[in-house]
């Protein structure tokens, strides 16, 4: 017989004067041990003490018989009974024991009398803490009890207080509202994207004003959005003040995705730059994932498919779609474009105003975020968003910015020319200083792919960098060259992706042949992967 199946039986109580309470004590002490906060006490320990306190209502013990066993468990030291959590288990069985006896039990008047009678003198006794008894007995038991005076006015309070903790309001009284706050409320904090402040000696001036002229919360974050929108150059401060301001990521991405809704039914000519640069600045600072706001953005990624089957059902019945070079007719730059980007309405610049997905990723390419418009890349179909002129010409721009200082390191001394002049709107890009470092700009080029064609410059540029990284890399010992393996073959992939095709699709630039070749020479015999597929 198990020691849970002894607990059980009617024997512990028939012989609790002689034998039965010192058995019950053993074991109770022996289910105790190894119980800790972390793990909690066992089930056999658990159902000892609702045996132990069932016996009350039922009439088969004597109060101060179950009074005098919990005192003697209390005092056993050579176990290591912790008080605060054997009060919890005990509170937690007198709890279900309440509900059977108010629910279950037939004569439930009398049961619940000598229920309530062995709570009073736990808690008479120390052994019970009125604070347990609040949080989990039914409020009426409660009363019974004398722990509060009155069960409705307790409700009351209960309510009032779980109200103002996990409930927020959710629509104001714009009466209430003075205009005059919301004046005051824009000078402050245009005054502090012009002198150096604390952001949280901000935040309790704004909260100041939204108390004295009732202002609604929500749309003093709405105007902190405003102003952070056209004082970008202040953005580090304001953001620091969107992050401690107490609305959360729910509230910020409900507001802007109100925003993007007006903007996707408003007939303006031009998407509004600047808003979509704040979102941009908002997912690179971390303050808004892009995963939060990227369903709320139009068009669904249903209907970008779509878009893409029409662009490729237009691309086979148009004969435009197959490039035939021919030398004694080379196309210029601007047929070659119209031979790369299809004669469609959806890559036309009307399109792109109701395209905020595209919108938000030429944002994040203005200001340098290649991590974050990498993401958005990812979710899009490969080479849909360099269908867009804006889109690839920043992405370039990114892609020449990045390589100029690798440019200055790996090209021939003859041929580096002056040092580019970055744009000023590329002002958060962090340049890139070592080949082993620029996995990015493998990246960028990879999304750009054959439209490289269309930008000469950079393409030889890459060229010459991978020529003179080629040339040091042989010259390196064995050993020292599984460093910069990766490098070597993101070099291989930038070939067979992006350089091969944009040159056969180039016409006839014999300089750019000539670049190429030099670069090409160099590999051994053996990787003979580029002639098997292109033809060089």
């Amino acid at each position: 017989m198990t020691s849970t199946e002894f607990v059980l039986t009617e024997q512990i109580i028939t012989t609790w004067g002689s034998e039965g309470r010192n058995k019950l004590l053993a074991l109770a002490k022996t289910h105790w041990k190894g119980t800790n906060k972390e793990k909690g006490t066992s089930s056999q320990f658990r159902s000892i003490l609702y045996f132990l306190c069932q016996q009350i209502p039922n009439g088969k013990l004597k109060q101060d018989d179950v009074i005098n066993f919990l005192l003697t468990l209390y005092k056993q030291k050579d176990i290591g009974i912790d008080r605060e959590l054997l009060q919890s288990c005990l509170a937690d069985i007198l709890c279900v024991l309440d509900a059977e006896v108010t629910c279950v039990s037939k004569d439930s008047k009398p049961k619940k009398e000598m229920f309530c009678r062995l709570v009073k003198e736990l808690i008479d006794r120390k052994l019970m803490s009125e604070t347990l008894l609040k949080e989990r007995f039914d409020f009426d038991t409660l009363e019974q009890l004398g722990v509060v005076v009155s069960s409705k006015a307790f409700t009351q309070k209960y309510v009032r207080s779980k109200t103002r903790l996990f409930y927020k309001q959710q629509k104001f009284n714009l009466f209430r509202e003075e205009n005059e706050g919301y004046a005051k409320l824009i000078v402050e904090l245009e005054f502090s994207t012009r002198v150096t402040r604390d952001p949280d000696l901000l935040l309790s001036h704004v909260q100041a004003l939204i108390g004295q002229f009732s202002l609604d919360p929500n749309r003093v974050m709405d105007v902190i959005l405003e102003v952070a929108e056209f004082y970008p150059q202040n953005f580090d401060f304001l953001v620091d003040l969107i992050r401690i301001y107490p609305s959360g990521e729910d509230t910020l991405s409900q507001l802007l995705t109100f925003k993007l809704l007006a903007i996707k039914n408003s007939f303006d000519n031009e998407p509004p730059s600047k808003f979509f640069q704040l979102l941009a600045l908002l997912i690179q600072s971390d303050v808004l994932p892009l995963n939060m706001l990227y369903n709320n953005l139009v068009p669904s990624d249903a209907q970008v498919m779509e878009a893409i089957q029409k662009i490729l059902s237009d691309a086979k019945k148009d004969s435009r779609a197959t490039v035939t070079v021919q030398l004694e007719n080379t196309p210029d730059k601007k047929e070659l474009s119209d031979l790369l980007l299809p004669d469609n309405s959806i890559v036309s610049s009307n399109y792109m105003l109701s395209n905020q997905k595209i919108c938000l990723l030429h944002a994040m390419l203005q200001i340098g975020d290649w991590e974050h418009a990498n993401q958005l890349f990812q979710k899009l179909p490969e080479h849909y968003p360099v269908l867009f002129p804006s889109v690839r010409e920043l992405l370039v721009s990114l892609i020449e910015f990045s390589v100029e200082p690798l440019y200055r390191k790996y090209a021939l001394r003859l041929v580096r020319g002056r040092e580019l002049e970055h744009q000023q709107n590329v002002f958060r890009y962090t340049n890139i200083r070592d080949l082993q470092s620029c996995n990015s700009l493998f990246e960028m080029c990879s999304e750009v792919g054959p439209y490289m064609t269309l930008h000469p410059i950079v393409l030889i540029k890459l060229i010459r960098i991978g020529r003179g990284f080629l040339k040091e890399y042989y010259s390196l010992h064995s050993s020292e060259q599984n460093e910069f393996e990766r490098c070597f073959q993101n070099f291989i992939s930038l070939i067979d992706t992006v350089i091969l095709p944009s040159i056969s699709l180039s016409g006839a630039n014999c300089g750019l042949m000539e670049e190429l070749w030099n670069m090409i020479k160099l590999y051994p015999y053996e990787i003979s992967d580029f002639y098997s597929k292109k033809l060089i």
